[in-house]
């Protein structure tokens, strides 16, 4: 019989369209057994001796099982249950495939057993997030995720933008649309900062295919310390939905809020506002 080998391969004649037990006796038989499940219709199988506890091997797979032979209560076992590699494990192959899980509503997880620290990658099936994170309990700690929308959060397990991150809680809110690609989120002063050396600019970039960098703000560190803005056109400062000031691309300066105007000040704290009135006509007037 080929169920005497110690590698066997079951197939079956008809597909398969439900689980199905393979009974292996006599039930008084001790052994070590590689079976692999061939058979057609994507079935498991099950493999058992006696009434105890028995391994449930998946479609195309190759599970080495023991037969404790203890008669009518005889259990069948996984070999590979809480195995111990010394040095290192090789996957070999064409394509070599390392999968943890069975496709069930379960945690998986890799922990790295360091000796001050350890780390954790796994997946997380609450949120179906995957994550990286400190100490072996996975969903604690979680410093880099992935959710399932391919968006990244850095201390941040839902992350509300295309990549989010967090250094702690601001509270509940809903980015802006058109501004998600980014999200910087914390409790108290927040911001971002660039760093560059010296006699070298920092800046930051707007722009579309044709011209990436047609609208700028930069900085140079050099002896005037200089912050530049750079519009391909003009500029427009608003208080809400409201333009207060705008440049126009001839360099002409509009205050555009009535009785405002533009209001000069001295380091003595002499100040004059400078208007125009209905009629046309410059007002000077000390404040």
């Amino acid at each position: 019989s080929p169920y005497r080998s110690m590698y066997v391969r079951v197939t079956s004649s008809t597909t398969l369209s439900a689980t199905r037990t393979l009974t292996i006796g006599p039930n008084t038989i001790k052994r070590v057994m590689f079976i692999e499940n061939a058979t057609t219709g994507g079935q498991s199988i099950t493999v058992k001796q006696g009434s105890s506890s028995n391994v449930t091997i998946p479609n195309n797979a190759v599970m080495g099982v023991y037969l404790d032979g203890a008669g009518s209560s005889a259990v069948v076992v996984n070999l590979f249950t809480d195995i111990v590699a010394t040095n290192k494990i090789r996957i070999r192959g064409a394509q070599p495939t390392l999968e943890i899980g069975e496709g069930n509503a379960d945690d998986a997880k890799i922990v790295f057993d360091g000796n001050a620290q350890d780390y954790y990658l796994g997946l997380d099936d609450t949120d179906d997030t995957l994550q990286f994170g400190r100490g072996s309990t996975l969903g604690t700690n979680a410093d880099l995720s992935l959710a399932t929308n391919g968006k990244i959060g850095i201390g941040e397990t839902v992350p509300l933008g295309n990549l989010h991150i967090k250094s702690s809680d601001a509270g509940s809110f809903t980015p802006t649309v058109g501004a998600t690609e980014l999200v910087v989120e914390g409790s108290g002063d927040s911001g971002i900062q660039i760093i560059s050396s010296s006699d070298s600019t920092g800046r930051i970039c707007f722009g579309h295919p044709s011209d990436p960098d047609e609208g700028q703000i930069s900085y140079t560190h050099d002896a005037d310390d200089d912050m530049t803005f750079t519009a391909g056109s003009g500029f427009n400062f608003k208080k809400g939905l409201t333009s207060q000031v705008n440049i126009n691309s001839g360099g002409d300066i509009g205050v555009n809020t009535a009785n405002k105007g533009v209001l000069l000040k001295s380091s003595n704290g002499t100040q004059y506002r400078i208007t125009v009135s209905d009629a046309g006509a410059l007002v000077v007037t000390a404040t």
